[in-house]
């Protein structure tokens, strides 16, 4: 590794997926499990905590950590380099994340941050499921009996499918039949699609399959069977994402701040496809910059976002939403988010995968399709606050314009005013 990209990794710091070394330690065997365990990542050997350059001998790294990989099963990949500054010498071990789990003596670590930790059994059983791909999961019974089951909610099933040209004679036979509704010792239970979908209160039998939204840092708590929360969703989100309208040529048309089919989709596929084995909510987040929705899990083995191939994680779950006319085709939806984004002129999106979650991010970009008058009150704003006088001076213009324009960027949410009378400023948040 040439020395410039050595000082530019140092540079970055400690963090989830890199860590300092003054030299090897007699546990490095746990800190590489660690690593494997969660997203992979580097070690810098002759590197202090605090990022000192202090150099180490490269051979008896190397050896130290081959001897411990032997303790590490199965070991994860892992790749030297060698690199120096000036006299002191450096290795940089990437080491790879594992499909499974990688334990030392039965116990397997885990990397959160900079610090590692033995994994709990609930963290295992998890991190598992990621790895290994069960079809089964949302058709295992639940502690739900069919006193569970919401009658009115199977009616509107029925009428959904209808609606889509899907007929059946009887619903209960083909719930029982798709396996929403199962046999476990002895009496009919709801398995995890059958209480997620046709219940009026799943969260009374499974907490953690609420969703959070949060809106500037107020919360909303919203609850329900899988398609009421979706629709609930919608309906709080697209209140709350402005809509604002660009100059096109001699036109003005309105835009949504971020598209609300693809905004809908990243929630209905948060919510469909999560790994319902992490006790956690599915959790989405807007304020003045971006919307991110998070939730539980990672893409299926073989599947990401350049080629996003039909293998649900919850395959009831999504044959039920889908005859309900919530999804189309599996892998559809990532297409829909891409190209509606690739449309709009006013956002962008991007996913992220760290530590067994997954985040799609809708960033604003609204800046850049203000038509010029805007775009230069922004650029006069940019790191300070100024009264509506010194914008009209410095832009030639009548404070009337001024005002005038800076209400319009009030409206989009992308600038805001703080004081009264003649101590009134804009900024930007």
């Amino acid at each position: 590794m040439e020395p410039e990209k050595l000082l530019e990794v140092i540079k970055a710091g400690e963090g989830q997926t890199l860590e300092f070394k003054r030299e090897c330690p007699k546990d490095i065997a746990t800190d590489v499990c660690a690593l494997a365990n969660a997203d992979g990542g580097t070690i810098v050997f002759g590197v202090s905590d605090g990022g000192e350059l202090v150099g180490c001998n490269a051979k008896e790294v190397k050896e130290k950590v081959s001897a411990a990989m032997n303790s590490v099963f199965p070991a994860p990949s892992i790749r030297f380099e060698d690199a120096a500054v000036g006299q002191k010498n450096f290795v940089v071990m990437t080491v790879g994340k594992v499909k499974g789990l990688c334990a030392i003596g039965g116990t397997a670590h885990i990397r959160i941050g900079v610090a590692k930790r033995p994994m709990s059994l609930n963290e295992i059983v998890a991190q598992a499921s990621e790895s290994v791909l069960s079809t089964t999961l949302d058709r295992q019974p639940t502690a739900a009996g069919l006193e569970g089951l919401d009658e009115k909610a199977v009616s509107w099933f029925g009428e959904r499918r209808a609606g889509r040209g899907l007929k059946y004679a009887g619903l209960m036979e083909l719930l029982r039949k798709m396996g929403a509704v199962v046999k476990a010792n002895g009496s009919e239970r709801l398995s995890l699609a059958g209480l997620l979908f046709f219940s009026k209160d799943p969260q009374s039998y499974l907490p953690h399959t609420y969703l959070r939204i949060s809106i500037n840092g107020e919360w909303v708590r919203v609850g329900g069977a899988i398609w009421a929360i979706a629709d609930q969703a919608e309906a709080i989100l697209e209140k709350n994402i402005k809509t604002v309208s660009i100059k096109s040529g001699f036109r003005r048309e309105d835009h949504r701040e971020y598209p609300m089919p693809a905004v809908r989709e990243a929630v209905i596929n948060a919510l469909v496809h999560r790994n319902y084995a992490v006790e956690s909510e599915v959790f989405v987040y807007l304020d003045g910059e971006r919307l991110r929705v998070v939730n539980p899990g990672s893409f299926p083995p073989g599947v990401s976002i350049d080629d996003p191939r039909p293998v649900p994680r919850n395959p009831l779950l999504y044959e039920l939403m889908f005859q309900a006319g919530y999804v189309e085709k599996q892998g559809s939806g990532i297409k829909l988010i891409l190209e509606q984004c690739q449309r709009s002129p006013l956002c962008r999106v991007s996913y992220k995968m760290s530590g067994g979650f997954t985040e799609v991010v809708f960033e604003r970009k609204i800046e850049k399709a203000l038509e010029k008058e805007l775009a230069e009150i922004l650029e006069r704003l940019a790191g300070e606050s100024k009264t509506a006088s010194a914008l009209a001076e410095e832009l030639g213009i009548s404070k009337m314009t001024a005002l005038r324009r800076l209400r319009a960027l009030r409206e989009m949410g992308i600038v805001e005013r703080q004081g009264r009378g003649s101590r009134t400023e804009y900024r930007r948040p």
